[in-house]
Formats: C-alpha cells, sequence, structure tokens
C-alpha cells in the first residue's frame, strides 16, 4: 500500500514516496547516514527499510506485489525491508547475481539512478523478472484493498493534476499529499480502518548534491507532521 512517483531530466531527479503502513505497526526511525554510506529511514520491525539512496545519488525502494501474495507466500519469508539495502550494496552486479528471492514475499524493487536506465524487477513467488525501462515521468502504487479502483483513481488523480497546473515540483508534491475524506482508501495519503499513510519521503538529486527530506505523520487524518528531518550530501563522483 505504498505510491512512489519520480521525475528526471537533465542533470535532476526527484522522487517522492508515501509509505503506507497497518496502524499497529512499530513507527520507523528517520533517515540517517549509514555505511557506504546509504540514507535510509530504519523499520524496526524488520530491521530493513522500504527506501534508501546511495552516494551516487540512486534510489533503491521496494513495494509489495500484492496480486503475487495472493498465489505464493513463503513459508518462513524474510523482510522485503533487506531488498534495498542489498540492490545499493551491489550497484554494478546484475540482480540474478546476488539476489536469491525464495525467501522474499512478492515485491516489486527498484532501482532509480539520476543519469541511466531505470531497473524494475518483480517477484511472483515463482518467478524474478525485470520488466521493461520505465519513462522519466513515473507513478507506481500499490494496494491491497480493492487494488483495481485504487490504482485506477490514482494514476487518474496524477494525469489530472498534472494536466490542470502543469508538471512541477510542486504538483507532484500536491499530488502525494492528496486526501479525498470522502474516499479515504483511494488517493495518495490514504486512510482506513487497518492502515494509513505514516511518512512522505521527498529525494532529490543534482549533479553536485543529494538530499533526503523525511516527514512522519501523526494518526489522525490528514493529520500533521509529527517530524521532518532533511540530509544532505555531495554527490560521489
Amino acid at each position: 500500500m505504498c505510491t512512489v512517483s519520480w521525475w528526471r531530466r537533465e542533470g535532476a531527479l526527484s522522487l517522492r514516496f508515501n509509505r503506507d503502513e497497518q496502524r499497529g505497526r512499530a513507527v520507523a526511525s528517520p533517515p540517517c547516514i549509514n555505511e557506504q554510506p546509504l540514507i535510509w529511514p530504519k523499520d524496526p520491525q524488520g530491521g530493513g527499510t522500504w527506501i534508501c539512496l546511495d552516494r551516487w545519488g540512486t534510489v533503491h525502494c521496494v513495494l509489495n506485489h500484492y496480486d503475487a501474495e495472493m498465489v505464493a507466500l513463503p513459508p518462513n519469508p524474510e523482510s522485503r525491508g533487506a531488498l534495498p539495502l542489498l540492490s545499493a550494496k551491489n550497484p554494478e552486479r546484475a540482480v540474478s547475481d546476488w539476489l536469491t528471492p525464495g525467501p522474499y514475499p512478492p515485491f516489486h524493487l527498484f532501482r532509480i539512478p539520476l543519469q541511466g536506465e531505470t531497473s524494475h524487477v518483480t517477484w511472483d513467488g515463482q518467478h524474478l523478472e525485470l520488466r521493461p525501462v520505465h519513462t522519466d515521468l513515473t507513478l507506481w502504487t500499490t494496494s491491497g484493498w480493492n487494488a483495481h479502483e485504487v490504482i485506477v483513481s490514482r494514476a487518474s488523480l496524477f494525469d489530472r493534476m498534472i494536466n490542470e497546473h502543469g508538471l512541477s515540483e510542486d504538483t507532484l508534491t500536491a499530488f502525494h499529499y492528496a486526501f479525498d475524506a470522502e474516499n479515504p482508501g483511494r488517493w495518495p495519503r490514504m486512510s482506513r480502518g487497518d492502515a494509513r499513510t505514516v511518512s512522505y519521503s521527498e529525494i532529490r538529486v543534482t549533479e553536485k548534491e543529494m538530499t533526503f527530506e523525511y516527514t512522519a505523520f501523526e494518526g489522525i487524518e490528514p493529520g500533521p507532521a509529527t517530524s521532518c528531518k532533511q540530509v544532505c550530501l555531495p554527490l560521489k563522483k
């Protein structure tokens, strides 16, 4: 139940990620600089993360593959939160050389660099697939609840906001903050009885530096931010 979008143009990458989680899940730690260095927020329950930024300005993130989860789940699954970190630690190697997907529940794993091809790998519990490269303006969203309806609603809103307001950083941010009180489970800032959007990450990368801005939300929808943090590093050449 997450939404990621990115916009790449010459010399710049901006990416936004809404993390949706069960209400009972432990609160994540805000992003900090770790080994290599990598910048990532930590999920205390799984010990990993849903998104990280490496020293070259490449974003690595994972979303649940809900359609496949209905078909196949490993008996003793490992946390998908390990996958962005593994991807970041193996930037030059083919996925098949470092990833043994069997222990993980189905997933979508993205690798989005400042320049060069994006990578989208899926695991459905039986097959590891490298999907076609995405465009430089991409929206990807998943939902474990009314998946088709939710995906169509968010994609339609994305297109409508860009058509009405133009493609800009402000428009993309407004999309990720969009909340509909009449249909609270369908828009990017979502809320249901069992789950809600718990955080918003915004990553910007230029040829000189990279910035990771992170905002956590209170449980009352659409609720103000409880904490904000920014981490900035020069880009490694």
